[in-house]
């Protein structure tokens, strides 16, 4: 009986061992496929879905200026790029008294409303457009034009790789470089160095016309009696005497001039170069068809002359109005030019640079030190290595007083 007993266990025990890993099999959980995870995008700017529709009934009012940029950015890509960058596909346009947080990277175009105020960086690759007011705590830089409006300040530096626009007031902390041409206003100020691919030009507003005050009227006086004039009496005129010119070399004039100033100056005349040792001031309406170089001095030349050639300085250079340069400019001082001068040429300083109203060079510019433009200028292109601003008038410079003085 036992044996019968212990035989059926035995096939009982192999029936299980031969169907486990059929039922083991079958009560393994199903798989149910791949999960769908919902794509998130984060909006840091707005914080709002793209269909978002400000209700008047909501516990939490939104400023106006706020609810305009919702809906401005209704339709556009945003998604975060790390902590505080938002990126941007497609042309935005903020409108005015909006503050924002975030570092922008816009792909498109961008245009910036008055007196909103900008924590972070803003790249474009497009065109830029600030109103006026705007504070912007970091950097500007775009691939396109830029156009920046009035008393905007900009703490970082500017970059714009087409034409650069800066309004009347503007302030930009650091550099500003333009792979174009450069428009300034007044007042504006750029607290480093300042360099232009193109053409570098200052404007201001012009003027209202004086108004004219009506004539007076006159009030028709009795005529007094008409008085017949004595005859004439004949006058003997003599034929004038004939002037005999006298011709004087330009370097005996120089010389003569020198030998007014101190005994002790030398002159050393070449081919096409004059060389003077010392201070010299070249008098008004002169002509000079040579190089000049001054050697251990400074040089000014007179209201209305003209040098037709390259005038070199070791120590500091000034011209008065009206000027004519046919050369370049090269000094190892500080330099200044008088209004409506004119260099066709080169102007290199080693020191301060101060240009007066409508100075023209055609040539790059290029100071260690600051510069101050006047209104109206045009340069082909600057480059400083100190603080550009113009000229505020009414107000004394910082370091005019380092200038050759006319």
């Amino acid at each position: 009986m036992l044996i019968f007993i212990l035989l059926a266990l035995a096939l009982i025990g192999f029936g299980i061992l031969l169907f486990l890993p059929t039922i083991m099999e079958y009560r393994k959980p199903k798989d149910l496929g791949p999960r769908e995870v919902a794509e998130t995008t984060v909006n840091e700017l707005t914080k709002h879905k793209p269909a978002f529709q400000p209700t008047p009934s909501s516990e939490t009012v939104l400023p106006e200026s706020i609810t305009r940029t919702l809906i401005a950015l209704a339709d556009k890509e945003i998604f975060e790029l790390g902590e505080g960058n938002v990126r941007i596909i497609g042309d935005i346009e903020l409108p005015s008294d909006v503050e924002i947080n975030e570092n922008l990277i816009v792909e498109g175009s961008v245009k910036i409303g008055s007196r909103c105020h900008l924590h972070g960086d803003i790249k474009t690759l497009g065109h830029v457009e600030v109103g006026n007011e705007t504070k912007i705590d970091g950097n500007l830089i775009s691939s396109g034009d830029v156009r920046i409006g009035s008393n905007v300040s900009i703490k970082g530096l500017l970059d714009a790789k087409g034409n650069l626009e800066l309004g009347e007031g503007s302030h930009v902390g650091l550099s500003a470089s333009s792979a174009g041409d450069v428009l300034l206003h007044e007042s504006v100020k750029i607290g480093s160095k300042i360099i232009t691919g193109g053409r570098i030009q200052v404007i201001t507003p012009t003027p209202a016309p004086t108004p004219i005050p009506p004539a007076p009227v006159l009030i028709p006086m009795p005529q007094p009696p008409i008085l017949t004039p004595p005859a004439p009496t004949p006058v003997i005129t003599q034929p004038p005497t004939p002037m005999v010119p006298t011709y004087l070399s330009e370097t005996e004039r120089l010389k003569q001039e020198i030998v007014e100033l101190t005994k002790t100056r030398p002159i050393e005349e070449s081919a096409n170069e004059i060389k003077i040792a010392g201070d010299y001031r070249l008098p008004p309406n002169s002509v000079v068809t040579k190089n000049l170089t001054v050697v251990d001095g400074s040089i000014y030349i007179g209201t209305g002359s003209r040098i037709n050639g390259t005038v070199k300085s070791e120590k500091n250079f000034g011209c008065g109005t009206n000027v004519v340069i046919d050369g370049d400019v090269i000094c190892d001082g500080d330099a200044i030019l008088g209004h409506s001068a004119s260099i066709n040429g080169k102007l290199t300083i080693n020191g301060n640079l101060m240009l007066g109203d409508y100075v023209a060079i055609t040539g790059t510019v290029m100071a260690t030190g600051a510069v101050v433009l006047g209104r109206n200028i045009k340069v082909a292109n600057l480059v400083a290595g100190g603080p550009t601003h113009v000229f505020e008038y009414g107000k004394a410079e910082t370091f005019t007083s380092k200038f050759l003085t006319p």
